[in-house]
């Protein structure tokens, strides 16, 4: 059984916070190779949240 806080690679991960067009999503960072793993639930708030926006509307810096 794999250990939801181990890397591939097998160094311990450490919880942070990723900003995705303004909106928070929880996830956690390997500080031995930089694999970034992501909440799959906020994943799919983000993808819904995405699908309410007008592309049209944006403003691209």
């Amino acid at each position: 059984m794999t250990n939801e806080n181990n890397c591939t690679c097998g160094e311990q991960t450490t919880p942070k916070i990723f900003y995705v067009d303004e909106f928070q999503i929880r996830g956690s960072e390997c500080p031995k190779c930089g694999k970034t793993f992501l909440n799959a639930e906020d994943v799919a708030r983000y993808a819904e949240y995405r699908k309410g926006i007008n592309v049209a509307e944006r403003v691209v810096c």
